[in-house]
């Protein structure tokens, strides 16, 4: 009789337990969410993060003009140092 008493106890407390842990894991994610995303989980796709990789606009068009890469003959930009059609890098005129 005692073994069945002591079973069923054990059963509780380890039910009680991973009621209590599954509470507060509840909890935490509530706050996090709480505010439209909170400080750690980003309730957008436009949300940037420190460290992350940024994205860079692509350089502005240019006219017909514009000096072309030794290499494949694309336009380039003045401040280019790469050419964004074969990735040869560019002298610069010193």
């Amino acid at each position: 009789m005692m073994g069945g008493l002591g079973l069923l106890a054990c059963l509780v407390g380890v039910g009680l337990t991973l009621l209590v842990l599954g509470g507060l894991v509840a909890l935490i994610v509530w706050m996090l969410h709480k505010d439209g995303g909170g400080a750690g989980l980003p309730s957008s796709a436009g949300v940037r993060f420190a460290g992350a990789l940024e994205t860079v606009d692509p350089p502005a068009p240019l006219p017909a003009s514009a000096p072309g890469c030794p290499n494949c003959g694309q336009p380039v930009g003045a401040g280019w140092s790469h050419c964004a059609g074969c990735g040869a890098p560019l002298e610069r005129a010193g």
